[in-house]
């Protein structure tokens, strides 16, 4: 499979509008550069992983702020793919194993904090990784016919770059954790999803290798269809036309869309249709709002079949309410994890000699 190109993180991230202290560079780790940072917002030490393009991306004026307890900075995500990091230790001393939970957009929130929290207190070490900022605020696409192939890859190709910043984010973090804390990886390895978190897990799996346990909530595919269909209308697609009179423009009608996000998804190979394959062999749940117009409940139906029709938990509810529901789900969840833990290292069963 081809990766998005990133240069070798050898340079310090540039740190813009830097007031305070700076933040601790723990140095580099596989794509990305790690640096600690006290977030103010809940005083954990956080780690942002941060690696570089190859080609700037020069469209993007988006600045990063991070405001930490010791001062704040900003960095350009014109040059960087960046994302946050969260070590939560088993509050047991003997550990089951690793959780990688992977967030959606809006950061770990309350229902998913006690999701993580529950983890930590089965005896499961958690790994967090979080997105830095809204990458898909709401955008207007006017367009015309001659240009939807060419716009659609534009397209495709920033989804690709997202999907791949947070695996090599994921990878950058284990392998830390590898050289800071080995003993937080021993046991087994589960990867967790939430919403966008869900449509990146198979993309992570792809670069970290398969898990023994995979937990998707809210997700769909292709992620492509989800950005063009999705009620948070991410992008909002309408074609210019040339009237007599001047322009007119006119909505997208059910057929464009579905030919505009078949366009985007050639060109975004970590798309989860197109990665679903990495989580092969490995025990799955999905949880599924049958009332989701966030990600479209088509699309979590079609993710379902790809992943070869695993074991699938559906409540007649929206996207939110799925996601609060986890305040009062996560013990069944972590159960339905543990069990499928106790089974793959159940020592196998002995006849008695005839």
């Amino acid at each position: 499979m081809a990766w998005p190109g990133r240069a070798t993180p050898e340079k310090k991230i540039e740190l813009r509008d830097l007031s305070g202290t700076k933040p601790v560079d723990l140095g580099r780790y596989a794509r990305c550069r790690i640096l600690s940072v006290q977030l103010a917002e809940d005083g954990r030490d956080w780690l942002l992983c941060a690696s570089t393009y190859e080609k700037p991306n020069l469209k993007n004026a988006v600045q990063l702020k991070v405001v930490s307890t010791k001062g704040s900075f900003s960095i350009p995500l014109s040059h960087y793919g960046a994302s946050y990091g969260l070590i939560v230790p088993s509050s047991k001393p003997q550990s089951r194993g690793l959780v990688v939970y992977l967030t959606g957009i809006m950061g770990l929130t309350g229902p998913e904090a006690q999701l993580v929290n529950v983890f930590a207190l089965h005896g499961w070490n958690v790994l967090v990784s979080s997105v830095a900022f809204d990458f898909h605020a709401r955008r207007q696409v006017r367009l015309r016919r001659e240009a939807m192939n060419d716009v659609a890859r534009e397209h495709g190709n920033e989804l690709n770059e997202l999907l791949a910043d947070r695996a090599y984010a994921v990878e950058s973090l284990l392998a830390y954790l590898q050289k800071a804390h080995p003993a937080l990886l021993k046991g087994t390895r589960v990867l967790v999803g939430g919403s966008a978190g869900a449509m990146n897990l198979p993309a992570v799996a792809a670069r970290i290798g398969k898990p023994d346990i995979a937990v998707l909530i809210g997700g769909g595919a292709p992620a492509s269809r989800v950005i063009v269909e999705s009620s948070l209308a991410a992008i909002s697609l309408a074609w210019v036309e040339p009237e007599t009179d001047g322009t007119f423009v006119r909505a997208f009608t059910a057929t464009d869309r579905k030919q505009f996000y078949s366009a985007m998804l050639k060109h975004a190979p970590l798309d989860p249709a197109r990665t679903a394959f990495a989580l092969k062999g490995s025990q799955m749940l999905m949880l599924h709002g049958m009332a989701d117009q966030i990600v479209p409940v088509e699309t979590g139906d079609y993710l379902h079949e790809l992943l070869g029709k695993p074991e699938r938990w559906t409540y007649p509810m929206n996207h939110i309410v799925l996601f609060a529901m986890l305040h009062f789900n996560a013990g069944s969840v972590v159960n339905w994890v543990n069990e499928q833990a106790d089974k793959i290292h159940r020592p196998p069963s002995h006849l008695p000699p005839r």
